[in-house]
């Protein structure tokens, strides 16, 4: 029989998580996801990994509601799962993963979404490349 041991599994663990976060990382920029195929891939990948830990917070594990999520941190703001009823819905653990994802379309009000995007900050700006300064 074969055995894995528990330095194994975790390796395996470890390799879907990045996998995972390759996959989410390219779907948001080839989608062009607010400035996601904008800034560079490391500044991506770093958003990326910040986006699956807010997620993680409200039991968010599975790949598609996990891009919901990330895709509305990047449309709507980073912190945009701070607006009450959002969180409210995001955090009822009671509901699937992928059922809360659609009750927020469903209940959260344009209001809801206004509100979310007023009180999450914007991502702090991408670096400029050398030689180049804003506009």
């Amino acid at each position: 029989m074969l055995r894995i041991r528990g330095e194994q599994l975790e390796a395996f663990r470890m390799a879907a998580r990045n996998n995972l976060r390759e996959r989410l990382a390219a779907h948001l920029h080839s989608s062009e996801t607010g400035d996601a195929a904008r800034i560079p891939r490391d500044l991506l990948l770093e958003r990326v990994d910040a986006g699956l830990a807010s997620a993680r917070q409200f039991g968010l594990n599975e790949p598609n509601p996990l891009a919901a999520f990330l895709g509305l941190m990047f449309s709507i703001g980073p912190r945009f799962f701070e607006q009450r009823a959002i969180r409210q819905i995001l955090g009822d653990g009671a509901l699937g993963q992928a059922d809360r994802m659609r009750l927020l379309g469903e209940r959260a009000t344009p209001g809801d979404w206004l509100e979310a995007a007023r009180i999450s900050p914007d991502w702090p700006a991408a670096p400029q490349p050398a030689g180049r300064g804003p506009a």
